[in-house]
């Protein structure tokens, strides 16, 4: 059997505590009424981790604007924490009219001019707001839109 010494013990166990990540809901003060009314965060950072709930714009008179308010409102959020567009790894789409796809990546593609997230998106009957046409939500990890590494096909695959 093997002894370890009680100061060590409490050594190695504080170190561990010390690493445990903690949950950080980040609210901004202009979508206080998502976590007030609604009862969700905008976004949850654990670690170098950060997940932002749905967001949508209005898109009634100029559906490209919309779609860069929308881009804009993302990045706020990601600043308050602590990450940045460049940062994010996943983004999903949902698109009542998925005829405007087309539409929607020219822009996202002035957001994300190259080392692009994965992206997935979904065409869909309604969402929570029936008046609303798009939700875009993201995942991003803090400080990695600082080192872009791609991969390429090998051998044609």
């Amino acid at each position: 059997m093997i002894r370890i010494p009680p100061l060590l013990l409490c050594l190695i166990c504080s170190a561990a505590l010390a690493d445990e990540p903690t949950k950080t809901l980040v609210v901004p003060d202009d979508q206080a009424w998502a976590y007030d009314d609604w009862h969700f965060s905008p976004a949850v950072r654990v670690g170098d981790m950060v997940w932002l709930s749905g967001q949508a714009a209005d898109l009634d008179e100029d559906y490209e604007d919309g779609v860069r308010r929308l881009f804009e409102s993302l990045r706020a959020t990601l600043r308050a924490a602590g990450a940045d567009l460049d940062d994010v790894v996943e983004i999903v789409t949902y698109h009542v009219d998925i005829a405007r796809l087309p539409d929607f990546g020219s822009v996202h593609h002035e957001f994300f001019p190259d080392h692009y997230p994965a992206w997935t998106a979904v065409g869909v009957t309604a969402l929570a707001d029936p008046s609303l046409d798009l939700e875009v939500k993201v995942t991003a990890v803090v400080g990695s839109g600082e080192v872009v590494n791609k991969v390429s096909a090998v051998n044609g695959r």
